[in-house]
Formats: structure tokens, sequence, C-alpha cells
């Protein structure tokens, strides 16, 4: 659902995690396809930038969108 909503829209978001309250802030140009590489645990780990590396480490259940 949150990927159909998300389609098309230029945005910038925030990933909170919950334990640290450490924030990451980006932007999309197109927030769905963005959104699908954040939930492909395979392009996140072929990445090496810090919410990829903290995704991967922690789970997304760690973390505020």
């Amino acid at each position: 659902m949150i990927l159909k909503e998300n389609k098309n829209r230029i945005e910038i978001y925030k990933w909170i995690h919950l334990e640290s309250g450490k924030i990451y802030i980006g932007s999309a140009i197109n927030l769905f396809i963005r959104l699908k590489y954040y939930y492909s645990i395979a392009a996140l780990k072929q990445n090496n930038n810090i919410i990829s590396r903290a995704l991967v480490f922690h789970t997304h259940s760690a973390f505020f969108f």
C-alpha cells in the first residue's frame, strides 16, 4: 500500500533508528522506486552507504520511516 501511495511522488523522507534516535534524511524523485530499493535486501547489500548498511544490520523493524 505504501508503494502504491508514493508512485511518482517527489519526497524528502527520514529513517529514525528507534534505539539510538539517529536520523537519516534522504530525497527521491520517485519515492516508489526508492522504497522498492530500501525493501530489497539484495539491493541494500550491494550498496555501501550508511542507511543501507544500517537496514541490513539492524533490520527494518529497528527503524521508523
